[in-house]
C-alpha cells in the first residue's frame, strides 16, 4: 500500500488524465536534486551542520554541568 502522500498524488493524477507521470517527474526532479546536493555534504562533512548546536551548548563533548 502506498504511503499517504504518494496515494494522494496517485489519486490526483488518476482524476486528471491529461497529466502524465513523466510531466510530474519532470517538474519535481529539481527538488530532489537540491535535496541530494544538501544531503551529501551534511552526511560526509558534518562539521558545518553541527556548528550551531555546538555554539548553543547542545553538542556532544561540551563542558556542561550536569
Amino acid at each position: 500500500m502506498p504511503s499517504a502522500g504518494r496515494r494522494h498524488s496517485i489519486c490526483r493524477l488518476r482524476g486528471r488524465p491529461e497529466v502524465t507521470i513523466e510531466q510530474v517527474l519532470r517538474r519535481i526532479w529539481p527538488f530532489y536534486a537540491v535535496m541530494f546536493a544538501v544531503l551529501m555534504p551534511v552526511t560526509y562533512w558534518p562539521q558545518p551542520s553541527l556548528w550551531l548546536p555546538r555554539v548553543l551548548g547542545l553538542g556532544l563533548g561540551t563542558n556542561r554541568e550536569q
